[in-house]
Parts: C-alpha cells; sequence; structure tokens
C-alpha cells in the first residue's frame, strides 16, 4: 500500500526494538524498563537497557503526562534516582507552561501616527507602513497558534 502525499511513512527498525516492562508503585509514578531485543524477540546484550520515568502533572486543564529518561544500570538505582528526576521535569514543565502563557497573552500595539482606519486603503486615513506591519503581526499570532490563511472562496452556490 502506498503512502498518501504529504504522509510520513510509518516504518519499524526491526534492528532497534526494545521489549518494555512497567513497574509502578501505585503512588507516584512508574518506571518503564527499555530492554533491547533481537530480531528473534531475544536479549540483544549489545546495547544498553533503558529506564523511562513516567508520571502525571495535574493542571486546571486536566492531567499532563510527563515522561523523563533515567540513567540508571539498574531498576532499583531508576527507582531510587526517580523523584530527583521527577521533580526536575515538573520544575521544567511549570516553566515551559509559564513561557508558553507569556507567549500566548494578547497585546496592544499601538501605531502612534495612526489614525482611526489606518487599515483601511480607500480611506484618506490609510497608512500602508502601519497597516502592513499590522497584519504581518496579525498573522504571526495566528501562526503561533497552529492556524494559517486561506483564500476566500469566490465560487457561488
Amino acid at each position: 500500500m502506498a503512502t498518501p502525499p504529504g504522509m510520513p511513512e510509518v516504518k519499524i527498525d526491526p534492528d532497534a526494538l526494545y521489549r518494555e516492562d512497567v513497574y509502578t508503585d501505585r503512588k507516584a509514578g512508574t518506571i518503564r524498563q527499555m530492554t533491547p531485543v533481537d530480531r528473534a524477540g531475544g536479549v540483544d546484550a549489545k546495547r544498553k537497557i533503558l529506564y523511562v520515568g513516567e508520571m502525571q502533572l495535574m493542571t486546571p486543564m486536566g492531567t499532563l503526562p510527563l515522561a523523563f529518561e533515567i540513567d540508571a544500570t539498574s531498576l532499583g538505582e531508576a527507582a531510587e534516582k526517580f523523584p530527583e528526576l521527577a521533580q526536575a521535569a515538573m520544575e521544567r514543565t511549570v516553566k515551559e507552561l509559564q513561557q508558553m502563557r507569556r507567549e500566548a497573552a494578547s497585546q496592544i500595539v499601538v501605531y502612534p501616527e495612526a489614525g482611526h482606519g489606518f487599515y483601511a486603503d480607500y480611506r484618506a486615513s490609510y497608512r500602508r507602513e502601519d497597516a502592513e506591519a499590522a497584519f504581518a503581526q496579525a498573522i504571526g499570532f495566528f501562526a503561533s497558534r497552529g492556524l494559517t490563511l486561506q483564500a476566500a472562496s469566490t465560487k457561488t452556490a
């Protein structure tokens, strides 16, 4: 089956497979032990076992899943390192959320030389430089939220 245009091809690398085992204390979170396996499913001793800590952060919008790598050589060591790394992941995430909130905050831009209707190119008050700057800011605002403008359809029903 061909991959549709514009869609990424989905492919699993048979030489980079892992078996996942999940461990939890049913309180703080989980630790995923990622054991490398070969193509036949046997343990691949040439690659390192990976540990990933997972937990959830409660926010006003609901739960936010957090995942972080744990550099450890055993499950016990991963469990010992979990609290410190979980705290660091929470702090980093809170800072990122605060930064995103600041960036998303609305702002009022004043064009001191522009009067009412400066964007209307059919009026005497039109100011091309200010109008283009305002339009660029509006486009940037929508783009920062994953939105793009499309030309209006001129077709009639």
